[in-house]
């Protein structure tokens, strides 16, 4: 007999247990009782799956199919094995979402700002909570005085944040934006028809001048401009038709997404403002933090294939 740790008690158990491709084609052939069928939801061509069966056939020393035509028809033994495996594959299931929900039940405080709040996390919200509804966020206001509230915190800031374990962070990078009726009321073909409107922003103008720069669209000075106490409030005024703010995906992917805003000349910039999402100390594994942080990343990862820039005028 070989002793364990041989290498031979792997194969051995292998040995045991059917082809696990050959099974799962047998489940999705049997519940469609049609090859056309299986192959569709599977991806793959229905001979592919006739010739891997035939293999799998040979293999178990069993006959499951009766005949090759369609709708399928099972023997005896195929019809008994189908129905086990349906068992199997129905508890196989039910333990795997068990598993992924592990860590996924529970409240997890969030503290956020004006801007990432209304222009990131709320637009986002219904989601997250369909994905997971036994997560109850509750979300805070975000702490100015340099103690960490919440579970989580979400900032964006010039500095990297001290003091705090930084589990995410992105960059913003700025294009111009307005409303869709004001571009068709008059619409850019030059850089310059920006003097026509108002510039919306919420810094000292920094973010323009830099942006005019690279547009080569001249000083700031020569543009009406208007400021505003948070870039939620400037993104608002220009889906309201106000005029012209600077926007990130970060900010705008899901007002570009709706059709509120649209992006009237290519040109971007890179604002010194970073995104980060920190904890106030490390977090285990299994913490519900880490639910959200994947689905944070995943939201920026598909925020940014949001195509912000339409044909001018």
């Amino acid at each position: 007999m070989s002793k364990a740790g041989n290498g031979n008690v792997p194969n051995i158990r292998r040995r045991q247990l059917p082809n696990p491709d050959g099974v799962a084609l047998f489940e999705a052939a049997s519940q469609h009782i049609s090859f056309a069928n299986a192959a569709e939801e599977l991806g793959i061509s229905a001979k592919k799956i006739q010739k891997s069966l035939a293999s799998f056939q040979r293999d178990l020393k069993a006959v499951l199919f009766d005949g090759g035509g369609a709708p399928i028809k099972l023997t005896e033994v195929g019809q008994i094995y189908s129905g086990q495996l349906t068992e199997i594959f129905t508890d196989l299931r039910r333990v795997t979402g068990s598993l992924r929900k592990q860590g996924t039940k529970g409240r997890l405080s969030i503290a956020v700002g004006a801007t990432l709040g209304s222009l990131w996390l709320m637009p986002r919200l219904k989601q997250f909570e369909q994905r997971w509804p036994d997560i109850e966020l509750i979300l805070l206001p975000r702490s100015d005085s340099g103690v960490p509230s919440g579970d989580l915190q979400m900032i964006l800031s010039m500095h990297r944040p001290r003091d705090r374990m930084i589990h995410l962070s992105a960059s913003i990078e700025l294009f111009p934006v307005c409303s869709p009726a004001l571009l068709s009321s008059r619409p850019f073909n030059v850089i310059g028809d920006l003097q026509r409107f108002t510039l919306l922003h919420c810094d000292q103008g920094e973010e323009w001048r830099k942006w005019l720069r690279i547009a080569e669209g001249g000083p700031l000075d020569g543009y009406r401009s208007f400021k505003l106490s948070n870039a939620s409030l400037a993104v608002q005024a220009a889906v309201q038709g106000h005029g012209v703010a600077l926007a990130s995906h970060i900010t705008a992917s899901h007002l570009l997404n709706a059709g509120k805003l649209t992006v009237p000349f290519k040109e971007s910039t890179f604002s010194p403002h970073r995104m980060y999402i920190t904890s106030g100390r490390e977090l285990s594994p299994k913490a519900l933090p880490r639910t959200f942080l994947s689905w944070a990343a995943e939201q920026l990862r598909d925020g940014r294939k949001t195509p912000p820039f339409g044909p001018r005028g």
